[in-house]
């Protein structure tokens, strides 16, 4: 349970608190904190949900999966955790395991303004220039 506050308490650091998503990719992560993390999912950890498909995503930790990588950033973002909306914004505006497709990375990103994350906005606003 302590080791499982901890690593909720690192989630919470690296995904919270003005911390750009870009910071959240480069940590790395042991096998212990990764079964943490994978739990944290599981139960319904919004934050944990997000990091562990960005995890999936980059593939330093994991093997790169970007099938799960929508899956945990889905539920994230079913959720309205604004940092998994930019980052499936980003898998769609990249093609990343989907067809590339700015219309709905525009969504994605405009998701993540309404939520209340500033960087949700600059990014709509870059791309539908």
């Amino acid at each position: 349970m302590r080791r499982t506050l901890a690593l909720l308490g690192l989630l919470l650091t690296l995904c919270i608190g003005g911390l750009s998503t870009s910071h959240a990719q480069t940590h790395r992560y042991n096998p212990e904190q990764l079964e943490e993390m994978k739990q944290l999912a599981r139960d319904g950890v919004a934050v944990a949900q997000a990091t562990l498909g960005m995890v999936y995503s980059d593939g330093k930790d994991l093997p790169q999966d970007y099938e799960k990588a929508r899956y945990w950033l889905t539920l994230a973002s079913d959720q309205d955790y604004a940092l998994a909306h930019v980052q499936l914004g980003f898998i769609y505006l990249q093609g990343l395991g989907v067809d590339a497709d700015q219309a709905t990375a525009l969504e994605w990103f405009n998701k993540a303004c309404t939520a209340g994350l500033d960087g949700g906005c600059k990014l709509h606003e870059r791309y539908s220039k």
